[in-house]
């Protein structure tokens, strides 16, 4: 049982029922972490400066906590604005202490019955919640090509937004934050018997260093491989958020970091792929004669860079609207793993993320 500590905003007049809401669709998941009917504390926050130092105030006390504390934050930023101010400083503050945390904007949703998203947002939270356990919501079928064992990563850098300074008249850029993952998978296994193997590392990154993260991709992923005590037979990197004008930047700086930090201690060369996902495209697909969209699942390939090995995956597929697909740019592959089929493995891995609304859209 997870000791809920809700923070919420003392203009929030529904908390309490929402919490509820949310605890319900947690519970629904046949996992191991559940939600009581109510929180174990409740904290009124106010704004900016209130927000967080009711959170610390609450934590720095002498009260004894107990176990499996999980904070939950209902915010409802300013003036309607998109974030709010106070989230990293306190993202920050239960990292240091090691409390994990889930944050609610309920300026996304104002979660009234009325309110059709709020079923769809709280849904995404719940699963986000289970997956910051240690959960996994469904299994992912890798598929049989692949050499096992094998070394997932994934490298994504926030970008935080910039920042208007009233006094200079200027918009100044804030630091942002660079994460890798290293999934392992060491075998096949059955989907009642799943094992999950997986450590990660951020870091801060200055303003204008956010493609800086060879030296965090080599020490992590070596780092990982100590700690799994494994020689893997391939390696599949996915690096979100570099556009064309940066591919060579990443490949010249972070590919060698990577091949770096996968030498083990019998100096054997791991075939490598090196992936760049790229999601704010113009590139749409539409059917033949344009009355509709591709479904969901559908496979692109050959279309886009002569330089690099491309192919589109089209997730959702909504009744209204012509969404854009997910462009791979096959940087790198080495002969190990040039036969493996990267889009299945990439359809595969993307049922891995906790925060789809609902799988209905992948169906």
């Amino acid at each position: 049982m997870l000791n809920i500590v809700l923070v919420y905003n003392k203009r929030l007049r529904n908390y309490l029922t929402v919490y509820k809401k949310l605890a319900s669709m947690v519970n629904r998941h046949s996992a191991s972490f559940r939600l009581s009917d109510l929180p174990y504390a409740s904290i009124e926050a106010g704004d900016l400066q209130h927000h967080w130092e009711a959170v610390e105030q609450y934590f720095r006390s002498d009260r004894k906590l107990p176990p499996n504390i999980f904070v939950v934050d209902f915010n409802q930023p300013l003036r309607r604005s998109d974030t709010d101010p106070a989230y990293p400083v306190i993202k920050e503050f239960l990292a240091r202490y090691g409390f994990l945390s889930q944050f609610v904007n309920f300026n996304c949703s104002s979660h009234t019955d009325q309110d059709r998203r709020s079923n769809l947002i709280l849904g995404a939270v719940g699963r986000q919640i289970l997956n910051k356990c240690g959960a996994r919501i469904w299994w992912v079928d890798i598929p049989r090509s692949i050499p096992l064992p094998a070394v997932i990563v994934g490298v994504d850098v926030f970008h935080a937004p910039r920042r208007f300074d009233p006094r200079l008249g200027k918009y100044f850029a804030k630091e942002s934050v660079a994460a890798v993952v290293v999934q392992l998978v060491r075998r096949f296994v059955k989907q009642d018997q799943p094992v999950f193997e997986v450590f990660s590392k951020t870091e801060r990154r200055k303003a204008g260093g956010e493609y800086e993260v060879g030296n965090l991709l080599e020490d992590t992923v070596r780092e990982a491989l100590r700690r799994f005590k494994v020689n893997p037979r391939c390696c599949i990197c996915w690096r979100d958020g570099v556009g064309d004008s940066s591919i060579s930047h990443v490949k010249t700086g972070e590919i060698p970091a990577l091949r770096k930090g996968l030498i083990n201690a019998d100096k054997f060369t791991i075939p490598t792929a090196y992936v760049v996902c790229q999601k704010r495209i113009s590139t749409k697909f539409i059917s033949v004669y344009g009355n509709d969209g591709m479904p969901p699942g559908a496979l692109i390939q050959d279309v886009g860079s002569s330089t690099y090995q491309t192919f589109y995956i089209h997730g959702p597929s909504p009744p209204i609207s012509t969404p854009r697909s997910i462009r791979y740019l096959v940087v790198e592959k080495d002969d190990g793993v040039q036969h493996e089929s990267l889009p299945e493995l990439a359809w595969a891995l993307s049922h891995d993320y906790p925060n789809w609304p609902g799988m209905f859209l992948l169906h």
